[in-house]
């Protein structure tokens, strides 16, 4: 054998080696992307994750959010009782008295000693018939997709007003089936709101109106820029409060009555609107 065969046998061989080398590290680069997929998409797909359609916290959240927005300010509007009958009312709107006395010289008392868990239990109530209808609305949405899905008739639903947010779970078992299948035993959402603050700052009022038969409000605007608190004395011993948060334009509002004087004692026309710069005239 030449010279000149030996080296084209030679390269032959090379580049034969090369070719193998360059299939061998493709497959493997093939195969390792393959093992980091299922890796990746499959627990996901085992957990329930990954549905053809919306799962069913994003179905519910979806369902139920604005009933729920809508329900925080309907029962902060009302001071936190969607049923109470004493109330005052001023310019078309109830202002709920949390602190109450019919009496003259005589310190109010308190109407509502746990507020928080009555603003949540209000908005429970609002909530529960839109809650309930949703779940059903669920299931013929999923049945309707091909799913296969059993849930409980009554489900528990509790609300938990907490700082910057409104938690919601509906304590509800639940199995939805398809190719795979899941199990459910409750729906967690949250929503944010400053509900918390305003309900704070208007317990702390209601304590010095109840302790000391007034209160102080400019203090909480010094302290606290984004709230805003109105006041308005009216000539029977009322008094209206509105706490606000300035950003977001949430409200809760009340009324007490606290060491009322008897009407023209200081003279009429002594209907006042309380704010940060002093007291003025509610219609200047």
């Amino acid at each position: 054998m030449g010279i000149l065969e030996k080296r084209d046998e030679f390269l032959r061989f090379k580049f034969s080696r090369k070719a193998q080398l360059t299939i061998f590290i493709i497959v493997g680069l093939i195969i390792i992307a393959a093992i980091i997929f299922l890796m990746v998409v499959f627990p996901k797909i085992q957990s329930g994750n990954l549905f053809k359609i919306q799962s069913p916290t994003e179905y519910y959240d979806s369902c139920i959010k604005s009933t729920l927005k809508e329900s925080l300010v309907e029962v902060a509007s009302k001071g936190g009782d969607l049923e109470t009958q004493n109330y005052y009312q001023y310019k078309g709107a109830k202002y709920n008295y949390l602190c109450y006395t019919n009496e003259y010289h005589t310190k109010c008392v308190m109407q509502q000693p746990f507020l928080y868990k009555k603003y949540s239990d209000e908005v429970k109530q609002l909530v529960t018939p839109k809650a309930v209808q949703c779940l059903s609305d669920m299931k013929k949405t999923y049945e309707g997709k091909g799913y296969t899905i059993t849930m409980q008739s009554n489900p528990e639903i509790i609300m938990n007003l907490t700082e910057s947010r409104i938690l919601m779970n509906v304590n509800v078992e639940m199995k939805i089936a398809s190719e795979n299948e899941k199990n459910y035993d409750k729906i967690s959402l949250e929503y944010p709101t400053q509900m918390y603050d305003l309900i704070s700052i208007a317990t702390s009022i209601l304590n010095f109106e109840a302790g000391f038969g007034a209160s102080e409000t400019s203090i909480y605007m010094a302290y606290y820029p984004d709230i805003k608190v109105v006041k308005i004395k009216m000539e029977d011993g009322t008094t209206l409060y509105s706490v606000s948060n300035r950003k977001t334009g949430e409200e809760f509002r009340f009324a007490t009555r606290s060491l009322a004087w008897p009407p023209g004692y200081f003279g009429e026309g002594n209907q006042k609107l309380v704010t940060a710069g002093g007291i003025i005239p509610p219609n200047a």
